[in-house]
């Protein structure tokens, strides 16, 4: 989305990232980083899939060719997800993970679009999922408004 709208922004309007304005590559290598102490496998899908995988870790996305107005939202994320099961070891190394590395990645996100989308604008949503877009009603309220709201107003 964020290539199209560089490559070509005499077609595009308006952008709405939808919990989508992401970093795969910073993504990619902060979950993998063994110093992370607790670096993920990460295979790749695949087929088609993996390559999509692949080379959206290519390149950051380049906020700043685009010149659409863009609106942004974030679901933002207070702690991590600890399994039911974890003893208190897993459960301590993953707290400490979220505040090393999850939450600072979370708002250098952020702050990524914020910096380079010249007409970027951020709605940061707090106490939701990623499904809840499309399974809970309080979020799509505000979603479809703040859409609406970006969508059909004046530039």
């Amino acid at each position: 989305m964020t290539y199209f709208a560089g490559a070509s922004p005499q077609r595009v309007d308006r952008l709405v990232y939808l919990d989508a304005a992401n970093d795969y590559r910073s993504g990619y290598e902060l979950a993998t980083n063994p110093r992370s102490k607790y670096p993920l496998p990460l295979p790749d899908p695949p087929g088609t899939l993996g390559q999509i995988v692949r080379a959206s870790r290519v390149a950051d996305p380049d906020y700043t060719k685009v010149s659409a107005p863009a609106l942004a939202f974030f679901v933002i994320y207070e702690t991590t997800y600890i399994p039911a099961d974890a003893g208190a070891e897993l459960r301590a190394r993953l707290l400490k993970r979220w505040e090393e590395y999850g939450k600072p990645f979370q708002h250098q996100r952020i702050a990524h679009f914020a910096r380079d989308m010249r007409k970027g604008e951020v709605i940061e949503l707090r106490d939701a999922e990623h499904g809840d877009f499309l399974q809970t009603g309080p979020v799509q309220t505000r979603t479809v408004r703040e859409m609406r709201r970006f969508l059909f107003s004046s530039p």
